[in-house]
C-alpha cells in the first residue's frame, strides 16, 4: 500500500452518503416541529385576537355614535319644550298683570254695581261706651233677593 495514495470512494457511493447526510440535516427535529407548530398556533391566535379587538372597536364606535345621535335628539326635544314653557310663562305673566291692573279691577267693580267712594255719603256711627256686637238674622226674603 502506498502511503500517499488516498482511498477513492466510488462516486455513486459518495453521492448516496451526501444525500443521506443532507436528508438527515434537512429533516427537522421533533422539538423544532413542536416549536413551529406552537409558533403557528400563537400567530393564529394573536391574529384572531387582533381581528376581534378591531371588530370590537368598530362596534363600540358605531354604538357610541348612535348613542350620541339619540342624546342629541333628546336634547333638542327638551330644548323645544323648554322654549314652549318659557313662552307660556311670559304669556301667563302678562295675563296676570292685566288681571291685577287698576283698570281691570275698576271695570270689574263697575260690572258688579260698585261706585267710587263719595266722601259726602260717609256716615259715622257712634257706639255707646260698651263694646258689643249685635248680629241681625237676615230674613228669607232678603236671601232670595240677593241671589237674583
Amino acid at each position: 500500500m502506498n502511503r500517499g495514495a488516498a482511498y477513492k470512494v466510488p462516486k455513486k457511493e459518495q453521492e448516496k452518503k451526501n444525500a443521506k447526510i443532507l436528508t438527515l440535516h434537512n429533516r427537522p427535529s421533533a422539538r423544532a416541529v413542536k416549536r413551529r407548530t406552537a409558533s403557528a398556533f400563537a400567530q393564529t391566535v394573536s391574529r384572531a385576537l387582533a381581528i376581534a379587538a378591531v371588530l370590537f372597536l368598530v362596534c363600540a364606535t358605531i354604538y357610541t355614535g348612535s348613542e350620541i345621535t339619540r342624546m342629541n335628539d333628546l336634547l333638542s326635544k327638551e330644548k323645544k319644550q323648554y322654549e314652549q314653557l318659557k313662552t307660556e310663562k311670559i304669556r301667563l305673566n302678562m295675563e296676570l298683570e292685566n288681571k291685577v291692573s287698576f283698570n281691570h279691577i275698576e271695570e270689574a267693580a263697575k260690572e258688579m254695581g260698585m261706585r267710587k267712594k263719595d266722601y259726602r255719603r260717609v256716615n259715622y256711627i257712634r257706639l255707646g261706651d260698651s263694646d258689643r256686637v249685635v248680629t241681625i238674622q237676615p230674613s228669607p226674603d232678603s236671601l232670595t233677593a240677593d241671589k237674583q
